[in-house]
């Protein structure tokens, strides 16, 4: 009898010293916005830059600049209101320089009045 009693005691102190597991609480994953994507075979004359420039900065945009928040429209933001945008996210998306000048040519190719 007190051989049961020793080992339910065991039992019970083996299971009460098991790592508890606690369900995690997952946060919902935003939705992602699909921005139709403007054509970008064309030189614009404003920035001077060519299709090559403009697609890569139209990747670096949907690339990096969406995965931390939705897609802004780029024709939402004149080429004037890009300029601060772009100073201030550039360094929190680590873009390099020439990432950046591509994607300051994207945006600006597209810009609202462009």
């Amino acid at each position: 009898m007190k051989l049961i009693g020793i080992l339910a005691a065991a039992v019970l102190l083996m299971i009460s010293c098991a790592p508890k597991t606690v369900p995690v609480a997952t946060a919902p994953t935003p939705p992602v916005t699909v921005v139709p994507v403007p054509d970008v075979a064309k030189i614009d004359a404003a920035t001077g830059k060519d299709t090559k420039e403009i697609a890569a900065g139209m990747e670096t945009y949907t690339a990096k600049c969406g995965r931390c928040h939705g897609l802004k429209k780029v024709d939402d933001f004149t080429k004037e209101q890009w300029i601060p945008i772009m100073n201030r996210m550039a360094v929190k998306a680590r873009l390099d320089s020439t990432e950046k000048a591509n994607v300051v040519a994207y945006v600006q190719s597209h810009a609202k009045g462009a």
